[in-house]
């Protein structure tokens, strides 16, 4: 029997979500002005260090979400290029944004999250 999908988040689920979600938004804006200017520049250790580090806090509050497993973080073994860690970030823009659409609701013209405190 298919498991039942949940409809609301716990208080601190909807407060790390708000911690990360402006994050990766604006990395994913950095990457894609790096990305404008040399879409095949090599990204080094330390920004990939940084960007693993915010990529999988995401994953993790995403973890109870179906596209978690989709989602990757860079090799550190590979030098990938700007335009590599675009595409991964986008997907973590994506998948957020999937999150924030699924368990935000209008509430009189602010869009609040639907929470439900864990029992």
């Amino acid at each position: 029997m298919p498991k039942a999908s949940r409809t609301h988040l716990t208080k601190a689920e909807t407060e790390e979500f708000d911690a990360i979600m402006p994050l990766v938004s604006q990395m994913h804006k950095d990457f894609q002005e790096l990305t404008k200017k040399k879409p095949d520049g090599g990204v080094s250790n330390a920004r990939i260090v940084m960007v693993n580090r915010l990529l999988q806090r995401a994953k993790q509050a995403l973890s109870k979400e179906p596209s978690w497993n989709l989602l990757d973080v860079l090799d550190g073994d590979l030098v990938p290029q700007n335009a590599d860690v675009m595409l991964i970030i986008g997907q973590y823009v994506a998948a957020l944004a999937g999150v924030r659409t699924k368990y935000q609701e209008n509430s009189y013209g602010t869009m609040e999250w639907k929470t439900r405190e864990q029992n």
